[in-house]
């Protein structure tokens, strides 16, 4: 037969509770600043990972329409704009750029302008062209935050 130390219509004592009290407030203690850091981590890799599908989405588009676009406006060979004009395949007028808010829009024949990422995202967008033999080259750049995702060159012929 099992004997108990404890009186089953008995409850637990003080020093039981004090105890218990003490251990829940250690473990809390330690996982504390883990937990805030996990946070911080967590909100760090959401941004990045916010500009990097902002940058890709745009990188795409501006591809896009550069590479089917009949006509494009761009300083002379050498130049920089930070603005792109360009003709649709449909014949439509589209402007691309940076606006004050630091949200890179689009333009489709002199309307509104579409935000294409959130405000405050870009600092920088530059477009170029320079001639590859008989081929022209688009290039641009844009800067999100503090991160140069690198220049993305198209090399179009237009018909």
């Amino acid at each position: 037969m099992i004997r108990t130390f404890r009186n089953p219509n008995q409850g637990i004592t003080l020093i039981e509770v004090l105890l218990y009290t003490a251990l829940i407030t250690v473990f809390i203690t330690l996982a504390l600043p883990l937990l805030v850091d996990i946070h911080i981590w967590q909100g760090k890799q959401n941004k990045q990972s916010k500009v990097l599908n902002e940058y890709l989405f745009v990188h795409v588009y501006f591809s896009n329409l550069i590479k089917y676009s009949r006509e494009i406006a761009v300083p002379s060979v050498g130049q920089f704009s930070d603005t792109l004009a360009l003709t649709s395949p449909n014949n439509e007028q589209v402007r691309l750029g940076l606006n004050k808010n630091g949200a890179i829009y689009v333009e489709i024949e002199g309307g509104e302008q579409i935000n294409l990422t959130t405000d405050n995202i870009a600092n920088d967008i530059n477009f170029a062209r320079s001639q590859v033999g008989v081929l022209e080259k688009i290039e641009f750049s844009i800067t999100f935050g503090d991160l140069h995702l690198g220049t993305s060159s198209l090399i179009i012929s237009h018909d």
